[in-house]
């Protein structure tokens, strides 16, 4: 029997530390000390580990992508995608990505367009929304910075060069 996590995942950014255990009220049962420290968890690192967790839940990225692109934008290859969903190393057409993957078009000049999907499912199966609060990135191939930011579900990339690698990531 499979145990459904509770909360949504954390890409939605709701969690806090009771989703992950942690009760201002918890104590060790009957106020005894934990057995076996090197086996056993006690309440007090319970709290700790639900605050760490919510932590990590609302500030880790949720896509990464690298992809590399020629001054017209008339090529573009992703090279690399690692998503909170899953991960990619096969280099793929921008226009074409598999599925679940953002797509990147060339909107004009120096600036990229990265489609990002409304919705994302987790390997339990739990349905979360994902809209983009922030990006960033960095041109590896030129001393150029990326400037990013996030519309709706896009991210628009606006490059210093239109040709070299760039890796983009979202939050």
């Amino acid at each position: 029997m499979t145990t459904i996590p509770n909360g949504a995942p954390a890409w939605v950014r709701s969690s806090d530390y009771t989703t992950y255990g942690g009760h201002l009220n918890k104590r060790n049962y009957q106020d005894e000390p934990i057995v076996n420290p090197r086996t056993d968890v006690g309440a007090n690192a319970i709290q700790r580990m639900g605050a760490d967790l919510a932590a990590v839940a609302r500030m880790a990225p949720f896509c990464n992508v690298t992809f590399t692109a020629n001054a017209a934008g008339s090529s573009i290859s992703v090279t690399a995608c690692r998503l909170m969903t899953g991960s990619i190393s096969t280099a793929y057409a921008g226009t074409s990505p598999p599925a679940g993957f953002p797509t990147i078009t060339h909107l004009t000049g120096k600036s990229y367009q990265i489609a990002i999907g409304g919705s994302y499912t987790d390997e339990y199966g739990v349905a979360g929304t994902f809209a983009p609060a922030f990006a960033g990135g960095s041109c590896t191939s030129y001393l150029a910075a990326d400037a990013a930011y996030a519309s709706g579900v896009n991210v628009v990339v606006t490059t210093g060069t239109g040709t070299g690698t760039h890796s983009v990531w979202i939050a």
